[in-house]
């Protein structure tokens, strides 16, 4: 038998809990939910409220003012979140004014400090709250005012009275209570159990509790509070917590900024018929909005990140209900509205004293720890965490809140279990962020299937089943950017406030119109090309453009604005060009050629219109998205070629016909598919003529032992893909002092002839390219981007002032290196700033193997031969694509290492680095793993294919003993993916994910016509493979 039994473990049952925690007592605390702070406590403005609130006489009146009294020491010891901020009651004419002094009155009366109150008038108010409007001619100023998070608070006293005995008993509603002489019988869906003692604090429904002992002499309507919650960007608006004076109208709203830092305001108080109801809805919506712009009218609301609702049980007698009901025993604490969360620590006590009168014996336990340490851990400006990290400390599960594996691991090994990915946000923050746990919630549910050995899909989100009906804010609020060009896309489906490549919505909006401007461009370049115009200029304009938009490649808003600038008037030129080459262009032509802004602020409202979403249908949109996808990685391609002095009309003339043809509303999904084919074989066209230009500049890729090691010199890294900045660095650094390193995607320059003769040419630092957080801190030296991949600094980090970008890549802050008109560029601000560094940290050593572009395995073609005809060589797996930061990728390092001895792999990209390291040894001299070279270099790995089939006398490349297992990343992996595709080639495996890009529609017709899948399990794709 229990001696007491809370019912509801919302904020005032958790206080009374851990109040009864101090004593030598049985104490159980039964909760219908499969969490604690699933009722009004985790939905509220979470306002530690000043005294004057309550007036005088009442439990409102006497609770508040003690209970604000007990939050700090409460917090010292649980670590929940409170800051005292003070708060003002604004009043906007002579009538509020009134009202103001009635609150001062009833302040004093109540036993409020005449230190912490006082009302204020005009500069007074501005230099407390800057942002509050000025109509606000009077404020009441309570400084003993603070806000807290409720449902952190919560779970706070919860798992401290768990910690100190008490039972939790989770998912277990109460069906019926039965009195008895001298205890209850209560009835669970669960058990039954007895107990001397109840506290009703189940808020709602604490009447229908009530009524099963008949002490139901009240009665509970649910009263309805909306909220809209903001992001941390408009969180410096409102330094207190700022109320408007109640009139006989209405009682304002609030506008806050919570304990972690963002804008809230809310609620409105609507009477509901259903205690269920926590649906928001638009027309008190657009009441809260109204009424907030009353006190802080510059919010903006393109930063809402959600709206929510919480339910207050207020109670038929106007106050708390806190006494011993007529039911000798049955202790009631109902009815706890505003201010029930500031007063549930003294209404603890309080409940304390009632039982102690009703004769409970209270002995004080000896070892009552009243400590609780935070789960959600302050990060400073030096956290070095890192998404899929291998130490769980440093592994970043919520990119937008920073929380770490680690965290959640704790809130998991904690006394009160968790089933769902909402108690972990209740606990870490993660799921609060911008993107609204579009990022992480696959994330959660990952760890949580692992940690309670259960299905991923049997993991819930929510705590209750029926998910309310709340208002989207995408819906009302232009969304602030939506990407999903990339593999790693915000929850599988498209990044909407910051990427999760580190891209501000800002510089999203700003390549999307630039990419608007290049098909205006392209409208008339048609036009001029047909009529002989010399277009080169504007041609690679448009290249080098559409490179400097793929991901993680320009991060700098000013470089955008710069190219938008040069877009107008190139636009602007080719326009005139055509018309007196005899162009007549109609009235009616697309907006993106005819378009101008009248100043930065026009220029910036456009970018947010013309990005993805403007395509309205889902399959066109994907469509148009992947062809623009895979002319972003052609662009790279062409660009590096037209450096190395090459270049094909046809190329540029697809690109611009194709950029004109994405404007088209007429083409259908079939025409669209089509011209996607056709990309794809204009994608092939791209990289053969890189081939030409890198093979004929440089020679022929050899095969080639690289140094991982480093020297005693200061060191360059030089990262990328651009060989002719290869080529100018190497040149300029002879004689220096100054070695070089590549690193990453710039691996492949080891193997080219030309670059051996360069002693000062060390060989590869480091892995890749995500991993250079951790690479450029011991590298020391300068790191020159010529192309992506970037991955933003930490704010901490050493090197920030030591990157350096060239061609189309930017970040703010770092030099630009640009070419004269001769093509030349001056390194010499690199070269000195490694001679100012230190000697490169030492972090692996010994040598890779690579080299095996086209040219060196033909020349191996006989061995190769040999080697199948006698068996030894049963299989050829294209592992070729981009590598990345999540932990799927592990699945190629765990496929390689598990493939049979009698396989090879064929390599080219990034996605080497998860096996290039590998010891997989050889077969007759030939290493089971060919690395070609770059992304670009998968030309080299199609012409291997093609030539095995002339060997082999196979008409169909599908045929051979090929498999495909690619790995892709960013849009030079489309544009690989898609000449595969124009190819014919079929059954190719993608990973980790199918493209977000792909609609339903789109995906099915791919999947169908190519027999495309995606990776899952080693064992089971590697039986498929081989079968």
């Amino acid at each position: 038998m229990y001696d007491v039994s809370i019912i509801g473990a919302g904020v005032v049952g958790s206080a009374i809990a851990r109040e009864l925690s101090k004593y030598d007592l049985k104490v159980a605390l039964v909760e219908k939910e499969s969490d604690v702070s699933t009722g009004a406590s985790k939905a509220n403005t979470g306002i530690v409220h000043g005294g004057y609130v309550g007036k005088v006489g009442t439990l409102k009146g006497e609770l508040c003012i003690k209970g604000n009294e007990l939050y700090q020491d409460l917090n010292d010891k649980l670590h929940f979140g409170y800051k005292k901020t003070g708060g003002v009651v604004l009043a906007f004419d002579d009538e509020d004014e009134k009202t103001l002094e009635k609150l001062y009155e009833n302040a004093l009366k109540v036993g409020q400090s005449e230190a912490d109150i006082e009302i204020i008038y005009g500069d007074q108010i501005k230099e407390i709250e800057p942002h509050v409007s000025d109509e606000a001619q009077a404020a009441f100023y309570c400084k003993s005012i603070g806000v807290t998070s409720p449902f952190e608070m919560t779970i706070a006293l919860a798992e401290n009275a768990v910690d100190n005995g008490v039972e939790l008993k989770l998912e277990s509603e109460v069906l019926n209570i039965e009195k008895k002489k001298e205890y209850f019988k209560i009835e669970t869906e669960k058990e039954k159990f007895e107990t001397r003692y109840i506290v009703n604090a189940a808020g709602i429904y604490a009447d229908k509790i009530a009524a099963m002992v008949d002490a139901a002499d009240f009665e509970i309507y649910p009263m309805r509070g909306e909220y809209v919650v903001f992001s941390k960007e408009q969180g410096h608006l409102v330094n207190t917590v700022i109320f408007q004076a109640p009139n006989p109208k209405t009682k304002g709203v609030v506008a806050t900024t919570t304990t972690h830092g963002n804008f809230m305001i809310g609620p409105n108080a609507e009477e509901i018929d259903k205690k269920e109801d926590v649906g928001t809805t638009l027309k008190e919506f657009h009441y809260i909005i109204e009424q907030s712009r009353k006190s802080i009218p510059d919010f903006d609301t393109d930063k809402m990140l959600r709206t929510f609702a919480g339910l207050r049980p207020k109670s038929t007698r106007g106050d708390f209900i806190i006494e011993e009901s007529s039911v000798k025993g049955f202790i009631q604490a109902a009815g706890i509205d505003s201010p029930g969360l500031t007063s549930s620590p003294a209404i603890a006590k309080k409940i304390i004293n009632i039982l102690e009168k009703s004769g409970l014996e209270l002995k004080a336990k000896s070892d009552f720890n009243p400590n609780r340490s935070a789960i959600a851990r302050e990060k400073g400006e030096d956290f070095s965490g890192e998404i899929d990290h291998e130490n769980p400390d440093k592994n970043i599960i919520c990119r937008c809140e920073n929380v770490t594996e680690a965290e959640i691991l704790d809130a998991l090994s904690r006394s009160i279990p968790i089933k769902t990915t909402d108690a972990v946000k209740r606990r870490t923050r993660a799921k609060t962020g911008e993107c609204q746990a579009n990022f992480c919630e696959s994330r959660i549910k990952e760890i949580l299937s692992r940690e309670l050995n259960i299905p991923t899909d049997q993991v819930k989100n929510r705590d209750e089943d029926n998910v309310p009906k709340r208002l989207d804010v995408n819906e009302i609020r232009q969304m602030p950017m939506f990407c999903f060009q990339c593999q790693e896309a915000g929850g599988g489906t498209g990044c909407v406030a910051k990427g999760v490549c580190g891209k501000e919505e800002s510089t999203a909006n700003l390549q999307d119109l630039l990419i608007y401007l290049l098909k205006g461009i392209a409208i008339y370049l048609k036009q001029a090309k047909e009529r002989g115009v010399d277009t080169e200029k504007a041609d690679y304009f448009i290249v080098d453009s559409l490179f400097s938009t793929i991901s993680n490649a320009n991060f700098d808003n000013q470089s955008f604005m710069n190219k938008i600038g040069k877009a107008l008037a190139i636009r602007k030129d080719i326009r005139k060009k055509a018309e007196r080459a005899g162009a007549v262009f109609s009235s009616d032509i697309d907006d993106a050629a005819i378009w101008k802004p009248a100043d930065d602020e026009e220029l910036k409202q456009k970018a947010k219109k013309v990005g993805v979403l403007a395509t309205k249908n889902k399959d066109i949109r994907s469509l148009r998205e992947m062809i623009t996808y895979g002319l972003k990685g052609m662009a790279a391609y062409t660009e590096h070629a037209y450096n190395l002095g090459y270049q094909d009309p046809d190329i540029f003339k697809f690109i611009a016909d194709t950029l004109v043809k994405l404007t088209d509303d007429s083409l259908s999904v079939d025409e669209l598919f089509e011209l996607t084919m056709t990309t794809g074989d204009y994608g092939l066209k791209a990289m053969s003529l890189l081939d030409q230009a890198n093979t004929e500049s440089y020679g022929n890729p050899e095969i080639t032992e690289v140094e991982i090691g480093v020297s005693d010199k200061p060191g360059i890294l030089i990262s990328g893909h651009d060989l002719k900045d290869m080529e100018m660095l190497l040149e300029q650094t002879k004689d220096s002092g100054v070695d070089i390193y590549t690193h990453s995607e710039m691996l492949p320059a080891n193997y080219y002839p030309a670059f051996k003769k360069y002693d000062h040419f060390i060989g590869n630092y480091g892995n890749s390219w995500w991993r250079q957080r951790e690479e450029f801190e011991t590298f020391h030296g300068p790191i020159l981007f010529t192309t992506n991949c970037i991955v933003p600094p930490w704010p901490a980090a050493s090197y920030q002032n030591k990157i350096f970008t060239t061609n189309s890549t930017g970040y703010p802050g770092s030099m630009h290196i640009e070419a004269d008109e001769n093509g030349y560029k001056d390194f010499s601000p690199v070269i000195e700033a490694a001679k100012n560094s230190q000697v490169p940290e030492e972090i692996e050593t010994g040598k890779i193997i690579g080299g095996f572009a086209h040219n060196q395995v033909v020349e191996l073609a006989d061995k190769i031969v040999e080697a199948v005809e006698k068996g030894k060589i049963k299989k050829f797996f294209v592992m070729a694509g981009c590598d990345g930061r999540f932990k799927e990728r592990r699945y190629y390092t765990e496929f390689a290492e598990k493939l049979p001895e009698d396989t090879v792999i064929l390599t080219a990209g990034c996605a080497k680095y998860r096996y290039n390291k590998l010891d997989l040894g050889d077969i007759d001299g030939i290493p089971r793993v060919l690395d070609a070279g770059q992304c670009n270099d998968s030309y080299s790995l199609i012409m291997i294919a093609q030539k095995l089939a002339e060997i082999f006398e196979v008409e169909d490349v599908n045929d051979l003993p090929i498999a495909y297992n690619i790995a892709w990343y960013e849009q030079k992996a489309v544009i690989i993916f898609l000449a595969l595709l124009s190819l014919g080639i079929k059954k190719i495996k993608l990973g980790p994910t199918l493209p977000a890009f792909l609609s339903e529609n789109v995906a099915e017709t791919i999947i169908n016509k190519f027999d495309l899948t995606t990776i899952g399990e080693v064992e089971a794709d590697m039986a498929e493979f081989l079968s």
